[in-house]
């Protein structure tokens, strides 16, 4: 099976796509969006934690937990055929649901028993979309922390970038409150796509897990297409893949859901949709990732950490529930822990507290400052 997933407004959709194409597969776009919530409402709940913010967090800081507690939850968690197909309702009546597929209960009872990853592949293999059934894998956003369990299961894994500073104007400009609802504090979503860094950082160096840049697919199609079903073909020869072009399938068409329209470019649109100090705050907060991930800053040199009283945020004030993310004063000490851990000067932390994978504080602090 096939799982896609990053950020949200980071292509993916597209992506979706681009991978079916490049690997000859048919994929379904967010067709059990709400299922991955519940799924980590129920872990945190196992584990007393409340999230700041949303079920599938930045997973760092407040929002923290072990990752060996989550793939020993998922591994044990059983879903009823009920359970499912209550949330499977749910699905229905969400506009987060991309490919509207129907599912039988009578296809999972078989799979009740089985962990999460065995009932979520007997549910794509089950699923019913205009008159044919059956899809070998799904995209869905947001949903990187369940990378390491379904790659230790032998999923192939592609997980989708975005320049972070395009990413934020598709969600605040043009038509992206359409898709995404009121904007949301940018350091929320800052932190937000940190996470997909650090996964990338840390688990693409797996053989089936795959990292692709939205631009490059954009920009190289041939090459990066080619790069991906390189991947995709030899994880296939290991795993015994019977190649879904033998049992032809319609792949479900994805309407358009630019920000912007067609016919204009997706690409380094921050530069005219994000003031001066919205995008020193974004670049002061990232530019480590943005390096690492082969991305330009717009200054010479990163800006500094700007203080509570130097940066408002425009965006921070729409979404109740997620205040936890203001910048302020709490806020800004964690930062500045974070860059004390970079640069080697405290030792003392839970590193994986505020990396997710101590590999990944490890290879962003070698990254080189640019104009150093």
């Amino acid at each position: 099976m096939i799982f896609l997933t990053g950020m949200v407004r980071s292509g993916t959709t597209f992506a979706t796509r681009f991978v079916a194409e490049a690997t000859g597969n048919r994929l379904a776009a967010q067709p059990l969006p709400l299922l991955y919530v519940e799924v980590m409402q129920r872990f945190r709940e196992n584990e007393g934690l409340k999230p700041d913010g949303y079920p599938l967090s930045d997973c760092v800081f407040r929002n923290a937990y072990s990752r060996q507690s989550l793939s020993r939850f998922l591994e044990t968690l059983r879903l009823s055929s009920h359970d499912f197909v209550a949330n499977f309702e749910k699905n229905r009546n969400y506009s987060g649901q991309q490919t509207r597929v129907d599912i039988e209960p009578s296809d999972l009872r078989a799979r009740e028993s089985a962990g999460f990853d065995s009932l979520l592949h007997r549910a794509l293999q089950c699923a019913r979309f205009e008159g044919s059934r059956g899809f070998d894998g799904c995209k869905e956003t947001s949903c990187e922390e369940f990378i390491p369990f379904l790659a230790d299961r032998g999923w192939f894994v592609v997980l989708i970038i975005r320049d972070l500073r395009d990413v934020l104007c598709s969600l605040n400009a043009g038509k992206g409150s359409r898709f995404t609802g009121s904007p949301k504090p940018t350091l929320f979503n800052l932190r937000q796509w940190r996470k997909t860094v650090a996964f990338a950082l840390d688990q693409g160096e797996r053989p089936n897990v795959h990292v692709a840049r939205f631009e490059d697919m954009l920009a190289k199609p041939e090459a990066t297409g080619e790069r991906l079903s390189s991947a995709f073909r030899r994880w296939a020869e290991t795993q015994g893949w019977q190649d879904s072009a033998h049992h032809p399938r319609r792949q479900p068409g994805y309407a358009g859901n630019s920000s912007f329209g067609r016919g204009t470019s997706p690409r380094q649109r921050f530069a005219a949709h994000l003031d001066r100090a919205l995008l020193d705050f974004v670049e002061s907060l990232s530019w480590r990732e943005l390096c690492a991930m082969g991305y330009q800053l717009a200054s010479p040199d990163p800006p500094a950490v700007p203080t509570p009283e130097q940066f408002n945020d425009p965006f921070e004030k729409f979404r109740p529930e997620l205040y936890g993310f203001r910048w302020n004063a709490a806020r800004h000490d964690e930062e500045r822990l974070r860059e004390e851990l970079l640069q080697g000067r405290n030792t003392s932390e839970d590193i994986e507290r505020i990396f997710i994978f101590a590999s990944v504080r490890d290879k962003l602090a070698v990254v080189p400052k640019p104009g150093g």
